[in-house]
């Protein structure tokens, strides 16, 4: 009849509608991740140095935490300056023998004194607060913190024969290591997107006990106490695959991680690909960590490495994340 074939024809016209309209719906989602970076980003090129109009280094800028400021008074130049200093469960007490601060005219710095300081010990501060350069090798980082005096926005050094005695403890004193403990000061390169590390030369010296290290130095800035993990006896390369070509070190670090340190890839770029060789340790759970930004979005990933014959190696997948999100993920390393 021709009414049922009107109620059919209805019935029909009303399927496809919906159907439409959840595949308009579905089309339109905001809340969905993707895997590989938007397609609007065309840059695959590759730099060997960056710059502050890169990608990478906003994202350097955009993770790296703030120092602390904390004012000290002092009434004069004679009398010894002790403070003393906390992070969470860490802490510093510094003091000044044989000298004095000066200003850059080596005059004597009285008056209220700012500390400009830090302390960076879980991998997630390690990774937004300073990456340790190649130089520095595998190793155990036991802490790393900042220490600089101002006055005036200007940096105050020690007097000739001045030492700071920096008492750290961290908030867990790891046991007793059987080699040897170094110290290593770190300043920031030219373009300040990453630390220079060198091993602390004359007047400079960190020991330990069961609850704290003690470092006598003659230097402010970065610092680093390291001891070698246990060596191999094999030369091993380190060579993560990237997800893809828009992956450069225009606007991306790499990180490798292990249960007690962290270590940043170098780009190379005739390979386009970030990487290390050398003699490297039987690490310990090791990762490679993937963080870049494209334009305004985020990108994190992280993955297990396996040994293939002298080489570490790992697919790297991302996920697009926010920037509080890249945040919190590093929060949970």
């Amino acid at each position: 009849m021709k009414v049922d074939k009107d109620i059919m024809q209805m019935k029909n016209q009303t399927l496809i509608l919906i159907a439409l309209l959840v595949f308009l719906a579905s089309s339109c989602r905001k809340d969905v991740s993707f895997d590989v970076p938007v397609m609007d980003y065309k840059d695959t090129g590759w730099a060997g140095s960056i710059n502050p109009e890169m990608d990478v280094f906003k994202l350097i800028s955009d993770l790296k935490l703030p120092f602390k400021d904390t004012i000290y008074h002092i009434n004069s130049f004679n009398t010894p300056v002790a403070l003393s200093l906390q992070q969470d469960q860490s802490r510093m007490s510094i003091e000044i023998h044989d000298g004095f601060l000066q200003d850059q005219n080596r005059t004597p710095a009285v008056g209220d004194i700012n500390i400009v300081w830090t302390i960076a010990e879980k991998k997630w501060e390690l990774i937004q607060n300073l990456a340790v350069a190649e130089s520095v090798g595998i190793k155990d980082i036991n802490g790393a913190f900042f220490i600089r005096f101002m006055k005036g926005g200007l940096p105050l050094t020690l007097s000739q024969g001045a030492y700071l005695e920096i008492h750290y403890t961290p908030q867990s004193m790891p046991a007793n290591q059987t080699s040897a403990l170094n110290l290593y000061n770190g300043t920031y390169g030219a373009s300040g997107d990453h630390i220079n590390w060198n091993l602390g030369g004359a007047g400079n010296s960190v020991t330990r006990d069961n609850t704290h290290f003690e470092i006598n130095t003659v230097t402010t800035g970065w610092f680093m106490i390291t001891h070698s993990e246990n060596s191999s006896s094999g030369t091993y390369t380190v060579r993560p695959s990237l997800p893809s070509s828009l992956y450069t070190d225009k606007n991306t670090s790499a990180y490798l991680l292990t249960d007690k340190a962290v270590y940043q890839l170098k780009a190379d770029t005739a390979r386009r690909e970030f990487s290390m060789n050398g003699l490297y340790p039987n690490l310990i759970n090791p990762k490679v960590l993937i963080l870049s930004r494209m334009g305004d979005s985020y990108y994190y990933g992280i993955e297990n490495l396996t040994t293939q014959g002298s080489s570490y190696i790992g697919a790297i997948s991302t996920q697009k994340v926010s920037l509080d999100q890249l945040k919190y993920l590093l929060n949970g390393l």
